[in-house]
């Protein structure tokens, strides 16, 4: 069994992460996985038990391993993987920013609140759900009620 390789790699202004590990003698393959934010993009197995009993068998291994991981590589900055629905995905939901709580409260609580309301509405076009809609209304009005018990 051959230690791992991982390499980060920045791709129009994300890091993506390829990892590739040997699987040993019990499963003869080497894996290959393209992450972006944790979410696997892609991944690809090799079988090697074919070359079980070459006499340069550990060479060849680790040529496919650097080969392989490589490969993965050239894939990403191809745009290869650009359609991919983990690609596409947004990191998160913007994050929400602390109201002052000085004068005019209710007037910057109704900015805020106006303000989360367009990033869920932007949000919500990259992650749509069935109950999207009760959510977000569910989101505000905690934020709303919360600001007011402040203030």
């Amino acid at each position: 069994m051959f230690i791992g390789v991982n390499t980060n790699i920045r791709y129009k202004d994300e890091i993506f992460h390829i990892q590739t590990e040997d699987g040993g003698l019990d499963q003869h393959t080497l894996t290959t996985i393209l992450f972006k934010n944790g979410a696997i993009l892609s991944s690809k197995k090799t079988s090697y038990i074919d070359i079980e009993k070459s006499p340069t068998y550990n060479d060849t291994i680790k040529t496919m391993m650097q080969e392989q991981h490589k490969q993965m590589a050239r894939d990403l900055v191809r745009g290869e993987f650009e359609n991919s629905v983990n690609y596409q995905k947004k990191d998160s939901l913007p994050e929400t920013k602390k109201v002052s709580e000085k004068n005019n409260s209710s007037t910057k609580t109704s900015v805020a609140v106006e303000k989360l309301k367009e990033e869920v509405a932007v949000a919500g076009a990259h992650k749509k759900s069935a109950h999207g809609d009760v959510l977000d209304g569910l989101i505000v009005d905690y934020l709303e009620k919360k600001d007011a018990r402040r203030g």
